[in-house]
Parts: structure tokens; C-alpha cells; sequence
């Protein structure tokens, strides 16, 4: 292959590409390079022969504007377009394991600063623990008697046991279960009440006040009384005992 077909061959893949800046910039100066050894070979022809570089790029269809740009480009590189290209792509892997160094050093940093954060909350939710064991009893704890303050105990342990689950648990540990008024005592005393059918007071929906139609909060008297002052509004009649306007 000759220096022409080489600087097409050049110019056609630096039409074709369509990658980054790198790519055109290293296809770029390829072309420079293959120009560079057209212009030398075909110098000593001449140009108003129609035998010289210009004469060339013309027929190979190379726009003499952008030939000049890569040959001055290629000849002010200090290398090859082989090595410009290796170059650049040793700095972009070294930028690559730079970035991923910092992407490492964020991420240690991150995991530091959450374990630093889990401490600190599990610290509070220990202390609020704490606080909540401290006061999640009645006042009159102490005074109660042991049974109340075993049973007491469970029913605070859990947001909602059964009278059945609460038999079934005093018989497996051994304790004398009382009886159900004394249970729903204890209940009433720890806050842990049962509503009707043993659900809990909490999952019972609430009883919204259902309106009362009028007629039925009007006696009959007061309804008859009220007619009449509407009909005589209408045919424009006095009721008894109104007032007169002099």
C-alpha cells in the first residue's frame, strides 16, 4: 500500500468515527501523519503541473483546509499518533484509579461515620430503655400483691394476650391463675383491658353518635305550634300575642 491509498484509507476512517474526543483527535493525526509523507513524495512534482499535493488531495477528495490543520497538528506532536493515543489512555486509567481510589475513601469514610451514627443510637434507645423500664409500672407496684405483680408483668410484656393465652402461660410456669374478675382487675390496673368478645380496647372501632332525626327531639305540641306560625307567615296572619307597630 502507497502513501496515497494510506491517506485515504486514513481519511475514511476519520469520517466513519464517531467515538470520543481521543478517537477523532488520534484519527485525526493519522491522517496529518499520511499527508505529511503524500506532501513529501509529490513535492518535487509541482503544482501548476497538476502533479503536486494539492493535485492529490483534490482527487482523493480531501478537503485541503482540513489536510493543512492535521499536518500542522500531527508535526507540532511531539510523538506518534500511536503513542499520543497510548498516553492518553494510560492518563484515563490513571484518572479511572484515581476516581476509584476517592470512591473508596468516601465509602470507608461513609461506613465510619454510620457506624459512629448506630452507636449513637443505640446508646439513646438503650437509655430510652431504660427510662420506659424505669416508669412502665403503676405507682402502687410494691403494694400490690405478688400474684397482681407476676400477672402484671406478662400483660405489660406484650401488646395484647388472651385470657386463654394468659391460662395457658400461668399453667406452663407454674402459676395459680385467678379468677377472672381479679384477672380483668389486673388488667384495669396495668392498663391492658379487654372489650367485648376478649378483643383488645384498642382494635374495637369506635361508636360514632348516630343523629337524631327532628321530628323525633320535637314533641308534638311544639310541631303543631310551628306549623301554625308557618302557615300564618304564609297567608300574612298575626299569631296571638304578637306585637303591633303603631
Amino acid at each position: 500500500m502507497d502513501e496515497v491509498e494510506s491517506m485515504i484509507l486514513a481519511w475514511e476512517k476519520y469520517q466513519q468515527s464517531d467515538g470520543g474526543h481521543r478517537q477523532n483527535y488520534y484519527l485525526g493525526l493519522k491522517v496529518g501523519q499520511n499527508c505529511c509523507a503524500v506532501r513529501r513524495k509529490f513535492r518535487a512534482r509541482g503544482s501548476r503541473k497538476g502533479l503536486g499535493f494539492q493535485a492529490v488531495l483534490k482527487q482523493a477528495h480531501i478537503p485541503m483546509q482540513t489536510a493543512y490543520r492535521w499536518i500542522n497538528q500531527y508535526e507540532a506532536c511531539d510523538v506518534t499518533p500511536e503513542e499520543w493515543i497510548a498516553r492518553e489512555n494510560a492518563k484515563l486509567a490513571s484518572a479511572d484509579e484515581a476516581a476509584r481510589e476517592r470512591g473508596r475513601k468516601a465509602s470507608r469514610e461513609f461506613q465510619r461515620r454510620l457506624r459512629g451514627f448506630l452507636k449513637i443510637a443505640e446508646s439513646a434507645l438503650r437509655e430510652a430503655d431504660q427510662i420506659v423500664k424505669a416508669n412502665w409500672q403503676p405507682k402502687d407496684w410494691d403494694q400490690k400483691p405478688e400474684q397482681w405483680r407476676t400477672f402484671g408483668k406478662k400483660l405489660l410484656s406484650c401488646d395484647y394476650v388472651s385470657n386463654s393465652d394468659l391460662k395457658g402461660w400461668a399453667s406452663m410456669n407454674g402459676h395459680e391463675l385467678p379468677s377472672l374478675k381479679t384477672v380483668q382487675r389486673i388488667r384495669d390496673w396495668v392498663g391492658r383491658p379487654l372489650g367485648p368478645y376478649g378483643k383488645p380496647v384498642d382494635t374495637l372501632p369506635p361508636r360514632l353518635p348516630q343523629p337524631v332525626p327532628l321530628s323525633y327531639r320535637l314533641t308534638a305540641l311544639k310541631r303543631k305550634e310551628l306549623n301554625k306560625k308557618a302557615a300564618d307567615a304564609r297567608w300574612g296572619k298575626k299569631t296571638p300575642g304578637a306585637s303591633t307597630d303603631n
